[in-house]
């Protein structure tokens, strides 16, 4: 993520595209977002097993029908908790676009440790306000896994 990061906002302009922090941030942000995310449905896909996929076509049902109502409700079952998961990742991830000057969390706690000098106590602060959002989350999802694990 650092080196999209890097590479959209420091690289480009070597190609005379210049983007602004936020622009590069969203590019790379999207960009891992989008390879990551494809490649978990793809595996939840792939895991439905093929009976499913012969019995919808034993029963009739056109493919992109058979996709609809047989195949995708499965994968959603199995793809949903590794997506909650990687979400939650990608949240903590964003703390690196401090990198390429974009004000996020981080960055506004070394201004106010710099300030202040006290940073210590500031980036404390900072990783409590990461834990409260990530810590419940991840018992959510570690919950729900637990539970649609159950019907597989």
């Amino acid at each position: 993520m650092l080196i999209l990061l890097q590479f959209f906002y420091f690289g480009l302009p070597n190609v005379h595209v210049s983007l602004s922090s936020a622009a590069a941030s969203i590019l790379a942000l999207g960009w891992s977002t989008a390879a990551y995310t494809s490649e978990i449905i793809r595996g939840g896909l792939k895991a439905v097993p093929p009976g499913q996929r012969e019995a919808a076509v034993t029963l009739g049902l056109a493919p992109a029908t058979a996709m609809r109502i047989v195949i995708v409700p499965q994968a959603m079952r199995i793809c949903l908790p590794p997506l909650l998961g990687f979400a939650l990742v990608m949240l903590q991830t964003t703390s690196l676009c401090f990198t390429i000057a974009l004000p996020e969390i981080v960055s506004r706690a070394n201004e106010i440790g710099s300030a202040t000098f006290q940073y210590m106590s500031v980036l404390m602060l900072t990783g409590l306000m990461y834990a409260a959002v990530c810590i419940p989350a991840t018992i959510v999802v570690s919950q729900m896994e637990r539970r649609l694990s159950r019907h597989i």
